[in-house]
């Protein structure tokens, strides 16, 4: 336990990662060095932390100013894992890791507010099934079980015009790619792609901060259907699906 002196003394930091970008900042009135990084003061409030011994996993609520770590989660919505870590900091520099947890959901509170939840990492110790019986394929595209190089198939365009919404973007597409329920990532930013024409891609939500003569990479998507695995991406040897399993009940509806 620590007695109040030693209270006033500690420093809740809070990392922040999501794919290739990270975050530092902390709970307290002034900015905190650790590890050549500055930890920003910011609004994070939390519940209790109640760790035990018994290797038990721990889900944990925040609640976080709107910033852009929670801007980047939800407009990717979300892509990849944004992991937390929580730690203490003394006075003498001493740091102490307290939490690491995994963002599960967010929910905007109001205008400035947003509630995050967090799972423990221990949970991913935990073995799950794999696959399930279904016609789609139960890899995802660009996955060790899929094979396929996301670098063979990522494209760089530069914008020639953005919209004024910001939603579409213009370049030139070759016919034969289509883009159409990927994703493109501008200066670490990820947008889903909602749409695709031979000129133009249609995005989720505007890049903060994005300009004509940009790059900006395009990746396809899958739909995970043996049609599209054979046709666009010519790899069935690796189609993880159960293609004739009936969609419909046969003992209810027939074969069909």
């Amino acid at each position: 336990m620590y007695n109040e002196n030693e209270i006033n003394q500690i420093h809740e930091l809070y990392k922040i990662e999501y794919g290739s970008q990270a975050w530092y900042y902390t709970a307290s009135d002034t900015p905190k060095f650790y590890e050549n990084k500055t930890y920003s003061p910011a609004f994070i409030k939390r519940g209790s932390l109640n760790k035990t011994t018994n290797l038990e996993s721990m889900d944990l609520e925040i609640t976080v100013a709107i910033n852009e770590p929670i801007l980047t989660y939800v407009n990717s919505l979300p892509i990849g894992k944004m992991i937390v870590t929580i730690g203490n900091l003394n006075n003498d520099n001493a740091y102490l890791e307290t939490y690491k947890g995994i963002v599960t959901n967010i929910t905007l509170q109001d205008s400035n507010l947003a509630i995050v939840l967090l799972s423990d990492t221990i949970e991913t110790t935990t073995k799950l099934p794999r696959y399930s019986i279904t016609p789609a394929c139960n890899n995802y595209l660009f996955d060790a079980r899929c094979g396929l190089n996301i670098n063979q198939y990522k494209r760089t365009r530069t914008i020639k015009s953005i919209s004024h919404d910001g939603l579409t973007l213009t370049f030139q597409i070759s016919t034969e790619e289509s883009f159409k329920d990927g994703y493109c990532q501008y200066n670490n930013e990820i947008r889903l792609i909602t749409g695709c024409t031979s000129t133009s891609i249609s995005i989720n939500e505007p890049f903060l901060d994005i300009q004509s003569g940009s790059l900006v990479d395009c990746i396809p998507g899958c739909n995970k259907s043996y049609e599209m695995c054979r046709d666009k991406y010519r790899n069935t040897n690796n189609f993880f699906g159960f293609r004739f399993v009936p969609r419909k009940n046969p003992v209810m509806m027939g074969f069909v």
